[in-house]
């Protein structure tokens, strides 16, 4: 059985350039955010093809992540997140740390560590 939503319950916030590129301590401004929403009892679907937005993930938070190229908006889910890293979401700063992330610029333990890996 379907669940009845009541649109009047939807909240939407558009912000433009908050990726974690564009700003400095962009990933502590989508943190502080989502906190803010939670703290209000409310859940959060976050819509980004930013793949850092993936370590805010939670039983509250999705992430509809647009694919325009299949016509396609999956969700992606802690479930999704746990099954594709074998972790949780708040190991994944401290993943990109060590594996890197070339995107955000983070080199990555073996470009620090000559012979790591």
């Amino acid at each position: 059985m379907e669940e009845e939503m009541n649109i009047e319950e939807i909240y939407y916030l558009h912000i433009k350039h908050i990726g974690g590129n564009s700003l400095k301590n962009g990933r502590h401004c989508k943190a502080t955010l989502i906190e803010h929403v939670l703290r209000q009892g409310l859940r959060v679907v976050i819509s980004s093809p930013d793949n850092d937005f993936k370590q805010l993930i939670s039983e509250d938070v999705q992430i509809v992540m647009p694919m325009p190229e299949f016509r396609w908006w999956p969700f992606y889910t802690l479930k999704h997140y746990i099954a594709q890293y074998n972790c949780d979401p708040s190991f994944d700063f401290s993943f990109r740390c060590i594996v890197g992330d070339e995107v955000d610029g983070v080199p990555g333990i073996q470009h620090v560590v000559p012979g790591f890996g």
